[in-house]
C-alpha cells in the first residue's frame, strides 16, 4: 500500500489545484451550499464534460456531427435535394425529350410532396443532426463551389459542342460537392450519395447520344429524391444515417 504520508501530500495537491467553486454540494433539501472540510477531503480530480457545456465546444473537440436534440439538418437538406431532383427531371424533359407545358410541373409535384413531409418533420419534437461551426462552414463553401462548378462545367461541354453532356456534367459536380460535406460533417451517407451521382455521370458520359443525358438526368433525380426520403426518416426517428468521429 502507498505510504500514508505520500497519500496526504497527493490529497493536498489535489485540493490546491481544485477551484473553490468545485467544492459545492447539495444539502438534504436540494439547496446548493459550500462543501465541508470532510466533504472536500473526499473529492477527487477527474476529467469530466459538463452537461451544460455548449454543443459547439463538444463538436469542435472531436465529433463534427453528433445526434443531439436541436436543429434537424436532415429535413432541411431534404428540401434542397428534392428541389434539385425536380430540376434534373425538368431539364431532362426539355433538353432530351423536348417536352414543354404542364409536363414540366410533374417533377415539382414530387418536390412539393417531399418538401411538405420535411417541413412536418421539422415541426416535430425529436433529435436531429447537430453540426459544429466548422461543419456548417463546409456546407456553405461546398454549396458555393457547386454553383460555380455547374456553371463552368456546362460552359465547357457547350464549347465542346456536346450539349448531351450537360446533365452528366451537372450530376458529376453535384456528386463531387457532397464529398467535402461528408468529410466535414462525418455523415457517411453523403459519401454514398456523392459516389452514386459520380457513377451516374460516368455512365451517362459513356452512353450513346441521346440516351446518356436522359439516363444521367433521371438517375440523378432518383438518387437525390431517395436521399431526401432517407434524411426525413432520419429526423423522424429512424436511424438510417450514421455519424462518425472526425
Amino acid at each position: 500500500m502507498p505510504c500514508p504520508k505520500l497519500q496526504h501530500i497527493i490529497a493536498r495537491i489535489c485540493r490546491a489545484s481544485t477551484p473553490t467553486s468545485a467544492y459545492r454540494t447539495a444539502d438534504a433539501g436540494g439547496a446548493d451550499r459550500p462543501a465541508t472540510a470532510g466533504e472536500k477531503s473526499g473529492l477527487t480530480v477527474a476529467a469530466q464534460v459538463s452537461p451544460l457545456q455548449p454543443i459547439d465546444s463538444l463538436s469542435e473537440s472531436g465529433h463534427e456531427a453528433t445526434l443531439e436534440k436541436g436543429e434537424k439538418v436532415g429535413s432541411r437538406s431534404a428540401i434542397i435535394m428534392s428541389f434539385f431532383g425536380a430540376v434534373f427531371v425538368a431539364l431532362t424533359l426539355v433538353w432530351q425529350w423536348h417536352l414543354t407545358g404542364s409536363a414540366l410541373f410533374l417533377p415539382f409535384v414530387v418536390f412539393a410532396f417531399i418538401g411538405l413531409v420535411a417541413l412536418y418533420a421539422l415541426r416535430q419534437p425529436g433529435s436531429g443532426i447537430m453540426l459544429s461551426r466548422r461543419a456548417k462552414r463546409t456546407f456553405i463553401w461546398a454549396s458555393t463551389g457547386e454553383g460555380i462548378g455547374i456553371f463552368v462545367a456546362i460552359n465547357i461541354v457547350m464549347n465542346m459542342h456536346r450539349p448531351d453532356w450537360c446533365l452528366p456534367a451537372m450530376a458529376c459536380v453535384v456528386g463531387l460537392h457532397f464529398l467535402p460535406i461528408a468529410y466535414g460533417t462525418g455523415v457517411r451517407a453523403y459519401y454514398m450519395l456523392g459516389a452514386a451521382l459520380i457513377a451516374v455521370a460516368s455512365i451517362g458520359l459513356a452512353m450513346p447520344i441521346p440516351s446518356g443525358g436522359a439516363f444521367s438526368g433521371i438517375a440523378a433525380a432518383a438518387c437525390l429524391w431517395s436521399a431526401s426520403v432517407i434524411a426525413v426518416l432520419q429526423d423522424g426517428g429512424m436511424t438510417l444515417i450514421r455519424t462518425r468521429p472526425v
